[in-house]
């Protein structure tokens, strides 16, 4: 017999997601910084031990010297592995990456968030033409390597990579692995002259989407506070307050010196206390904890002996911190003197 489910007595609904929607999460991954604006732009993947070419797309802002930008980065900072632009290098400020790194001693941590010069552009993947124009940010190495491919010294002229009308793409190979940090940049090529693209709508969706996007527009900064605090899990306001308790302590406890409890006291002349030996010694709980409570008021009282004190041994200290003595002339039959003898015989000696 087959068993039916009756879905008229279902209560979930499922809600159906596109494809789109499950790439565009694994796209963004986590929330972590960065050092671009927006993170909807797609980015150049490098591929280990492959053959690629590119087409470097040309810049749009004032003065542009190159296609692409110097930028200066600090990877894997903090628990999220975060990226920050350098604000030394960047913006000629003070930087909490360099200054952790210049007071560290440890090899491996350095190396693993130093400053790390790159050139971030626009290119066109020739291989991904569909994906439009892409965001890389390749080793300053390897812009200096293709510079010099396409550069001729002996006649100073220059090959005008980014130009859309009369530009090249660039070839180059790849050769180890980029997890071990030894990937290779190799045979960088210059092609012969060409358009960026000889279907005329993408040429101008291309250049009209750089031109919107311009590379300077994109870099995002963060503050000192902001960075330090992704670095040390706290901010520079609780470490600074953190090390001012620490010194505070240490100070404390070294000017701190073993005293005993009655040289720790000293009635204030200007005080004069009502109680009566008598009163003190036949005190009950309530009241010795009243009696002590307002001689707390006026005395430096070391709380932390007195509190481990049974009734007998409070009595005592505190007819002795106020110096009371018995008033009463009597003989060695009579109720208070037993009573005194009697508790000073359970005061163990000292």
């Amino acid at each position: 017999m087959t068993f039916t489910r009756d879905s008229s007595k279902k209560q979930f609904v499922y809600q159906e997601r596109s494809a789109d929607s499950v790439f565009e999460r694994t796209r963004k991954g986590s929330d972590k910084d960065g050092y671009i604006n927006l993170a909807e732009f797609k980015w150049f993947s490098v591929k280990e031990n492959a053959d690629h070419c590119i087409r470097p797309l040309p810049p749009f802002w004032p003065n542009a010297q190159h296609w692409g930008i110097d930028i200066h980065v600090h990877f894997n900072i903090g628990s999220d592995n975060a990226a920050y632009l350098c604000l030394n290098k960047m913006k000629k400020g003070k930087c909490p990456i360099c200054e952790e790194i210049a007071k560290s001693d440890d090899e491996k941590y350095v190396k693993k968030m130093k400053v790390s010069p790159r050139v971030l552009q626009w290119i066109i993947d020739r291989d991904n033409e569909k994906a439009g124009p892409i965001l890389w940010a390749p080793a300053k190495s390897f812009d200096t390597v293709l510079l010099s491919v396409a550069t001729n010294k002996k006649n100073r002229s220059a090959t005008p990579v980014d130009n859309p009308d009369r530009g090249t793409d660039v070839s180059f190979k790849t050769e180890g692995s980029k997890n071990e940090g030894h990937l290779k940049y190799l045979a960088h090529k210059c092609e012969e002259p060409s358009s960026l693209s000889e279907d005329e709508n993408k040429y101008n969706v291309w250049l009209e989407f750089v031109q919107k996007n311009q590379l300077p527009s994109l870099l995002k900064f963060y503050t000192y506070d902001h960075i330090y605090t992704a670095l040390h899990g706290k901010s520079p306001v609780q470490s600074e307050s953190q090390e001012t308790l620490i010194h505070a302590v240490k100070a404390t406890v070294t000017e701190e010196k073993p005293q005993t409890i009655l040289s720790q006291t000293q009635v204030k002349p200007d005080h004069k206390f009502d109680y009566t030996y008598e009163q003190v010694m036949m005190a009950s709980t309530e009241e010795l904890d009243n009696i002590l409570s307002t001689i707390m008021e006026y005395l430096a009282v070391n709380e932390s002996e007195v509190s481990a004190m049974d009734d007998n041994k409070l009595k005592v200290y505190i007819c002795s911190l106020l110096k009371l003595s018995s008033t009463i002339t009597e003989n060695s039959d009579s109720p208070a003197t037993k009573l005194r003898n009697r508790f000073k015989r359970s005061v163990s000696p000292a």
